[in-house]
C-alpha cells in the first residue's frame, strides 16, 4: 500500500478490509496497528463511544510482562485513571518517581505492594525516610485507637504504685 500527501491532496488512499492488521516497521503485525521503533504521538487516542476510552501500552503482546493502562469513563465505578500491571516480587517496580537526572528516587511502589517514600527499598507496607506529619486527625493504630497528642505514656488501667513523669528534651520547629 502506498499513501502519499501533496499539499491538501491524498494520493493512493486505501480503505482496509476488516480483520487486516497494519504494520509500521514490521511485515508481520500482531494487532490492528503495530509500530516497531521509536514513535512520537501528538494526538488524542479515544474510544469512539467516549464512555470507556483507554490507551494501553504493553511489552510485546506475546509475553505481556508489563502493561500501563490509562482509562477514563463516564459511569461512576467504571474508571480507574492510571493502572500499572507489574511483577509481584519485591525486586519488581510497579511505579517509581525520580528526578530528571535519574539519580534521586522520591517514591516507589514495589511489586510486592510495599511503598517507599524517600527510599526505594521499603521493608514494610509503608516505609518513610524523613519526618511524617499529621496536621489533623492523628494516627490510628491496629487496635482501633487514635493518638492525636504526643503523650509518651497513656494508660486506662489503675494499679497500685506510682508513676514518675518527666519531660524529654524537645526541638520545636
Amino acid at each position: 500500500m502506498y499513501l502519499g500527501v501533496t499539499g491538501d491532496a491524498v494520493a493512493g488512499a486505501h480503505t482496509l478490509k476488516p480483520g487486516l492488521n497494519v504494520g509500521i516497521g514490521t511485515t508481520v503485525p500482531n494487532a490492528l496497528l503495530q509500530v516497531n521503533g521509536t514513535t512520537f504521538i501528538n494526538a488524542t487516542a479515544q474510544d469512539a463511544s467516549v464512555t470507556s476510552a483507554k490507551l494501553v501500552v504493553m511489552q510485546t503482546p506475546a509475553t505481556a510482562d508489563w502493561t500501563q493502562t490509562v482509562k477514563g469513563g463516564t459511569t461512576a465505578g467504571s474508571s480507574y485513571g492510571i493502572r500499572l500491571n507489574a511483577g509481584t516480587n519485591s525486586s519488581d517496580a510497579a511505579l517509581v518517581v525520580r528526578d530528571v537526572t535519574n539519580t534521586n528516587d522520591f517514591f516507589k511502589i514495589r511489586g510486592d505492594g510495599n511503598v517507599g517514600i524517600g527510599t526505594i527499598t521499603p521493608g514494610q507496607r509503608l516505609s518513610v525516610v524523613g519526618t511524617i506529619e499529621s496536621t489533623s486527625g492523628g494516627f490510628e493504630f491496629p487496635d482501633g485507637t487514635t493518638q492525636t497528642t504526643s503523650n509518651i505514656l497513656q494508660t486506662n488501667t489503675t494499679n497500685a504504685g506510682s508513676v514518675t513523669s518527666s519531660c524529654l528534651p524537645s526541638t520545636n520547629k
